[in-house]
């Protein structure tokens, strides 16, 4: 009802303005963000379906090229990376084509073999009188037949070396006896004549003794079985020579028989001779084991490899139906396709996700037109004017601040007297200027929140001496898809390279970048290096080992020219083992700084 109750309603009805407004001030900043970062999201986004649809167009020609070239050989083609996993297998099957023809072919020539020396058994049998080899009779059976008869043989010739040595002996024994049997009559004779003097009736001499007599009857005995046993000598050594007389006969009917060749040798030159050729057969019978082993073996071995061959069929089969495919050889280009879509899907994913968290809660469309609308050049100024604003403004929020305190202060001391309505009355044209100057400020704050993330995105950094370099390298190796490196920050405040589309506008990062772009990018950046060392220092040899793998041949042709003018500075040392760009260099490089050294195997 008076004054002081009024004045107590205002300042109470105004703390509590303040404080609301103070609890309202985080929320708008953060609406204003969220929609700056909707904004510049939706412009991402509409840059990056562009990309997304100039890589689409030069995937098509890439695939039409790649179609081109696989063409010649009338395959309708995948995904080189499938092509070159069907390149592999393709390669191992004709590895193993070739290895079971060589083991054919050499199981042929087992079997030829085979027949050559059954032939030459059967020939060798029939020769000495055996019957020739039958139609389903093996080699192993004549080889078991010829022994038999190479036995039955040698038996015959021990027998005859037997009787021929008991011939010798008994002819000895006979030449002895016929001496001792001289002697003998010698000696009768002369017993006789003495006998007969002595004795008549025995034919000895009278002066004889009966011991002597009787060494005359023993001698006598003696001699009588002597002869008796030469008699019987006498007949077995006929016998002995009949035996040998037959042995030869034999053995010369078995040579006209079985080699007609050996007829006018000796028998026993012949025998020996039929004997090397029974030790040869026997050395080809064990050639022959041994081969037909190989023939197992062989044999073992081709049907384990059909056995794999089914085996890996059936699994192509198997992998083509899971697959969807005609044939074996569209399984690559199946598996091609689906890992390309799933990075591509992941690609976009997370670059959808990157244009949302920058768009600020605009859509992707907008934030893409936003970005596109902003003039780099004039965020530097923009940005050190509201930086300034923003000093000025705090400073004075400072003021006000302290202000409020003192006017709080001495409206705790009011005592009801006029000057409460005074103070009363600043203090609300200070709230009054405290609510503008609130807005102002946080209207700056928001202009420099979105500023700056302009200026992280587009500022210029470092342009020295190995980044224009580096530009330049940059630009050509990329055949002028990139005009250019720049330095930018990320969201850590950390100073990144990305590369720089024709025009200036459009960046990408290196985490944009293809394997092969992201390898030219490192490449420049390492030669504008070397070539800043190289005015300063002496020249070293520069190497690199197959650092062309992920290029095409147009960028592979521009940095091997690259490398070509670096090498009049210093020494370019280039290992590779893929041929095409050895082709590539001798068709595009300077002849006189070009020297190719290749190794043998």
């Amino acid at each position: 009802n008076d004054l002081a109750d009024a004045y107590e309603l205002s300042v109470q009805h105004a703390d509590e303005l303040s404080d609301r407004l103070r609890r309202e001030a985080d929320r708008v900043a953060k609406k204003a963000t969220l929609l700056a970062d909707r904004e510049t999201r939706k412009n991402q986004l509409v840059r990056l379906k562009n990309q997304l649809e100039a890589a689409e167009l030069e995937l098509a020609e890439i695939n039409e090229e790649w179609s081109t070239l696989w063409g010649v050989i009338q395959i309708l083609p995948r995904s080189p990376r499938e092509m070159r996993s069907w390149a592999l297998k393709q390669a191992a099957l004709a590895d193993q084509v070739s290895t079971i023809c060589d083991r054919k072919a050499k199981a042929d020539d087992l079997k030829e073999l085979i027949d050559m020396h059954r032939s030459e058994l059967s020939r060798c049998l029939q020769n000495v009188g055996e019957a020739a080899a039958g139609k389903g009779e093996t080699l192993a059976h004549l080889v078991e037949r010829s022994q038999q008869v190479v036995d039955r043989m040698n038996e015959i010739r021990s027998k005859r070396e037997q009787i021929v040595r008991e011939q010798e002996q008994r002819a000895d024994e006979l030449q002895e006896a016929k001496s001792r049997a001289a002697n003998t009559e010698q000696e009768l004779s002369n017993w006789q004549s003495e006998w007969g003097e002595a004795i008549r009736l025995l034919g000895l001499e009278a002066e004889a003794t009966p011991a002597q007599a009787s060494a005359v009857l023993e001698d006598l005995k003696t001699l009588f079985s002597k002869l008796k046993e030469a008699d019987q000598l006498g007949l077995r050594i006929e016998g002995i020579d009949r035996d040998a007389n037959d042995f030869v006969r034999k053995v010369q009917g078995l040579i006209e028989r079985e080699a007609p060749e050996l007829v006018k040798l000796p028998v026993e030159e012949a025998t020996v001779e039929i004997k090397a050729r029974l030790t040869r057969a026997r050395t080809a019978k064990t050639k022959q084991q041994s081969l037909e082993k190989q023939a197992r073996q062989q044999e073992k071995q081709l049907r384990s490899a059909k056995n794999r061959i089914g085996k890996i069929e059936a699994q192509l089969l198997t992998m083509c139906e899971e697959a969807g495919c005609k044939s074996y050889e569209e399984i690559p280009a199946a598996e091609e396709r689906s890992l390309r879509r799933q990075q591509i899907n992941e690609q976009l994913g997370q670059l959808e996700g990157q244009l949302r968290k920058l768009s600020g809660g605009a859509t992707l469309d907008e934030f893409i037109r936003d970005a596109q609308s902003v003039d780099p050049d004039s965020i530097d100024p923009m940005l050190d004017r509201l930086t300034e604003e923003i000093d000025r403004l705090g400073l004075h929020k400072s003021e006000l601040d302290q202000t409020i305190g003192s006017e709080r202060t001495e409206l705790a001391r009011m005592d009801g007297s006029a000057q409460a309505a005074e103070l009363a009355e600043e203090a609300q044209g200070l709230i009054a200027r405290l609510e503008t100057d609130a807005e102002h400020y946080i209207r700056l704050w928001l202009a420099s929140t979105v500023l700056s993330q302009a200026i992280e995105r587009y500022r210029e950094k470092n342009q020295g001496p190995i980044l224009e370099r580096s530009n330049d390298l940059f630009s050509h190796m990329t055949l002028g898809s990139f005009a250019g490196l720049r330095l930018e920050f990320d969201e850590k405040g950390e100073a990144v390279l990305v590369g720089v589309r024709p025009g200036g506008k459009e960046i990408v990062g290196v985490e944009g970048m293809s394997d092969g772009t992201a390898d030219q990018l490192y490449l420049a950046v390492r030669l504008a290096s070397l070539e800043a060392y190289l005015e300063r220092n002496e020249p070293l040899p520069f190497i690199v080992d197959d650092i062309l793998i992920k290029f095409d041949n147009e960028r592979a042709i521009a940095t091997l020219q690259t490398l070509a003018e670096l090498s009049q500075k210093t020494q370019i040392i280039f290992f590779t083992h893929h041929r095409h760009l050895v082709e590539l260099a001798e068709a595009n490089v300077n002849k006189e700084a070009l020297f190719i050294h290749s190794l043998g195997a």
